[in-house]
């Protein structure tokens, strides 16, 4: 399936950089990889997403720590 996607921050039609497919119990799974054409605009795209990333994952570390707080305080 083929869909015409725009890039998230210059609005350039994004191209298929990478197709495979995979088999995961028992269904088979297609995945297409797109980008940018133009490969600075694709560069700050991935520093960006890869920021938002590391917040997400700084977030839930921190929760998992409360709760472990949390649960500590309730055995005492």
């Amino acid at each position: 399936m083929s869909v015409n996607t725009p890039c998230v921050r210059c609005g350039k039609l994004r191209v298929e950089a990478k197709s495979w497919t995979e088999k995961v119990s028992g269904s088979v799974i297609f995945y297409t990889q797109t980008v940018c054409p133009d490969s600075e605009c694709q560069k700050i795209v991935e520093e960006e997403w890869q920021k938002k990333v590391d917040k997400v994952k700084a977030i839930q570390a921190k929760s998992i720590e409360r709760r472990k707080i949390i649960k500590r305080k309730k055995k005492s």
